[in-house]
């Protein structure tokens, strides 16, 4: 037994002199490996970030944003569009276990709102969202709002509230 406290004794001298030299001994410049004149080393200095420029800014509004093709959006069909829902856009859905939220665009807005089942839109309610769709209901009336480029109709009249087929 004496033996392996003599051997356990040794092993902390020798981890307590390590750790005084690791403590005392001068540590090197970080990010350079050219000293000055002075003998200092120097740190490149980081760039700022900035803000991005307005056009592309514009060149990511313009296509979809869960599109994985993210191509620019083409002129949408017409349709028999209510005044209401004229300047409205849905730019994408978020969809996660029962949670749904549908991003829609108004007006001249750069930001999209994101609005949860039952949600409104002026006097619309959403009543539905499908991974390209936003049901919208307004008393007797139901529209859905596709997503842009997707080969279907913009909106989509349906007075009897049934669903609409694209």
């Amino acid at each position: 037994m004496r033996t392996l406290e003599i051997v356990l004794g040794g092993a902390c001298m020798v981890l307590a002199g390590a750790l005084a030299y690791e403590a005392s001994a001068p540590l090197p410049a970080i990010g350079s490996d050219r000293p000055t004149q002075s003998g200092h080393f120097t740190v490149a200095p980081i760039p700022a970030a900035g803000a991005p420029s307005p056009a592309s800014v514009a060149m990511a509004q313009a296509r979809p944003l869960f599109d994985p093709g993210r191509q620019p959006l083409g002129a949408l069909p017409e349709g028999p569009v209510p005044p209401s829902l004229a300047n409205v856009t849905l730019v994408g859905v978020m969809m996660g276990g029962r949670s749904r939220i549908a991003l829609l665009r108004t007006g001249s807005d750069t930001a999209a709102a994101s609005l949860p089942l039952g949600g409104a839109v002026g006097s619309w309610r959403i009543v539905s969202i499908e991974l390209d769709r936003v049901g919208l209901q307004d008393g007797g009336e139901h529209y859905e709002l596709m997503l842009p480029g997707r080969g279907g109709k913009r909106v989509c009249n349906n007075k009897n509230n049934e669903k609409c087929h694209v």
